[in-house]
């Protein structure tokens, strides 16, 4: 992906002067680009915290949406700041090796990004076209994930070969050196069809063919449920369509917010390559428009978490798990029951003991429910009796992706 500091065409340098922007518009970058940091490493070191806590949602949906976040923290976290000061100031600061470095290294996360987003809709496909043997094994997550990795790494050496650094009379400056015109017109347009609109055209492609699936699904399960009362296997069924349904949803306006917010940087970058801008409208492209685009892709690294907490109810509990101390809040409270045995006619007698159960949920509420009185049996025939020995943690679960 073309980034406003490899914006030579053809090897020419660059003419910097009179690019800077005014300072109103600096400081609304700074702010900006602040916000989506102090977002970006926060949300995605928390959403691989959440997967990696909670053994339930170890799914490979899940795994998937780790790399994504992984992703997002190089892009946002790492990136980003360095973009930033590329933006506000003339000249690359960097140095020689961060000149070769920093460019290919946000072309593979940003590659990597929508190629998982690929991976995850075939897996919702799948999951959806065939339930029972559709399902990828956590060793063909792994692969996957690897391969994804090392495409996006080939996609993005030509970047880096052809990167350089120069000191132009104390001004240091990093660009892209190539042959010609039509080679770099040529990669730049490799990488928006092979990492841009076939990926898109692809999930679009998967999750309308999923979409279908569900809603046919979902019709013929209502006329069914009209018709007789549904089972214990029609009810499962239609649970894991809910499921599928939910994860459906998040996954589309994943994706959504993913192709709209890379748009304007890659009709950017086009517009840079094939237009030849004159040098008012590369003044423009440079002073506004490339920050901009910039911040809009940043801004889709750091909104992944807010989508997975509105829209995925397991996320949402491992958020607040991870700001609440568990120890404390979520704890179930069994006193020990009270057995007595006595000797009545040469049978034990059982008195008749209640148990009280207290649940405090992590956000403070608490709710106490008095169990039915029963007899109370023998401690040897008391199983787990360990358990009512010491409160035992209480982890809320629903059903994972």
């Amino acid at each position: 992906m073309e980034t406003n500091f490899s914006f030579s065409l053809n090897g020419t340098m660059p003419d910097l002067a009179g690019w800077k922007q005014p300072l109103y518009v600096r400081c609304l970058l700074i702010i900006g680009y602040g916000a989506v940091f102090l977002l970006n490493i926060v949300g995605n070191p928390l959403v691989c915290l959440v997967v990696a806590k909670n053994k339930n949602m170890r799914t490979v949906t899940n795994l998937f949406i780790v790399n994504v976040a992984v992703c997002d923290f190089f892009v946002g976290g790492i990136c980003m700041p360095f973009t930033l000061v590329n933006n506000l100031k003339a000249g690359w600061v960097f140095g020689e090796v961060m000149c070769t470095l920093l460019p290919m290294l946000m072309g593979m996360a940003v590659v990597g990004s929508v190629y998982t987003l690929v991976a995850i809709a075939v897996d919702r496909y799948l999951a959806v076209m065939k339930p029972t043997d559709g399902k990828l094994s956590s060793a063909a997550t792994s692969v996957i994930i690897v391969s994804i990795w090392v495409t996006a790494c080939v996609v993005m050496i030509p970047s880096a070969v052809q990167a350089q650094y120069k000191d132009h009379d104390g001004n240091p400056t990093c660009y892209e050196t190539w042959p010609s015109l039509e080679s770099k017109q040529a990669y730049t347009m490799s990488l928006f069809v092979l990492c841009y609109l076939v990926p898109l055209l692809a999930i679009t492609g998967l999750y309308l063919c999923a979409g279908a699936r569900l809603h046919n699904r979902s019709a013929k399960r209502n006329r069914s449920a009209e018709q007789t009362s549904q089972s214990r296997n029609q009810s499962h069924t239609a649970n894991k369509s809910s499921n599928n349904a939910r994860v459906f949803r998040m996954m589309v306006a994943v994706v959504a917010l993913f192709a709209s917010l890379h748009l304007p940087l890659w009709v950017a970058t086009l517009l840079n390559d094939f237009a030849t801008p004159t040098r008012g409208l590369g003044l423009v492209l440079y002073r506004y428009i490339y920050p901009i685009a910039h911040w809009l892709a940043y801004a889709n690294s750091c909104v992944n978490p807010i989508l997975y907490a509105f829209l995925n109810r397991n996320f949402r509990q491992g958020f607040i798990k991870a700001f609440v101390n568990t120890k404390s809040s979520c704890r179930v409270e069994t006193p020990v029951p009270r057995v007595d045995h006595k000797m009545q006619g040469g049978h034990a007698k059982h008195d008749r003991v209640q148990c009280r159960l207290t649940l405090e949920t992590p956000c403070g509420s608490r709710m106490r429910r008095a169990s039915p009185t029963t007899p109370a049996t023998a401690v040897d025939d008391v199983p787990n009796t360990r358990s009512f020995n010491r409160p035992s943690a209480v982890e809320l679960k629903s059903v994972a992706l």
